[in-house]
């Protein structure tokens, strides 16, 4: 199923295309990612409550995990930490121009992004806001840039997380990493990810 139907396609048809690539990729063991993630996740969430010192810890291990280097607008950063503050809050969110200035704060040598911040928010609370990559946005259709398909992604993970058969596909797909050594715990958001993610690096 090609990337650009994926977006048009109903919650009950992306969660079928998602469990025919969840049974087609397993993981194989040591992977540099997964061998850290669980780490890196502890470790980030060791640093709430955030302040700015801590959020620049944040930002750092975030795009460590990443193979850009970092470029932060410091001038901007106390206005992050608000936004970001606001966003890991229960029943806290972003809109398109919050995810733009934190696009304009944590920016790669690249320029602005999207997601950087779509990491550093994963790290900060994974159960609420999924990663965003270049590989996962090909494959859905999506724009790694634009921040309304980073709102949008968001919420069809919420939705697929919610499914009853999204959530059997992702327990089966936790299981299979379980079998070759990656037992920690990894939100519905984060599964439903690295499923997009890896089909993506085999088409």
């Amino acid at each position: 199923m090609g990337a650009i139907e994926m977006r048009g396609l109903t919650t009950d048809q992306q969660v079928a295309a998602l469990e025919g690539w969840s049974k087609n990729r397993r993981i194989q063991s040591p992977d540099p990612y997964l061998d850290t993630y669980d780490e890196l996740q502890r470790g980030v969430q060791a640093l709430l409550p955030l302040d700015r010192t801590r959020l620049v810890l944040v930002a750092n291990a975030a795009f460590g995990w990443m193979p850009t280097r970092l470029d932060m607008d410091v001038e901007h950063l106390d206005e992050a930490l608000k936004l970001v503050t606001q966003a890991i809050q229960p029943g806290g969110g972003l809109s398109e121009q919050d995810l733009a200035g934190l696009a304009r704060t944590f920016r790669t040598v690249k320029g602005q992004s999207i997601v950087a911040v779509s990491k550093i928010l994963h790290f900060l609370s994974p159960e609420r806001y999924p990663m965003f990559d270049r590989n996962t946005c090909d494959r859905w259709g999506l724009k790694p840039r634009i921040a309304s398909d980073y709102l949008y992604w968001i919420q069809q993970c919420r939705k697929i997380s919610a499914d009853e058969n999204g959530g059997r596909i992702c327990d089966d797909f936790r299981k299979g990493l379980a079998e070759v050594g990656y037992r920690y715990p990894m939100s519905n958001l984060r599964i439903i990810d690295l499923i997009s993610f890896l089909d993506a690096l085999d088409t």
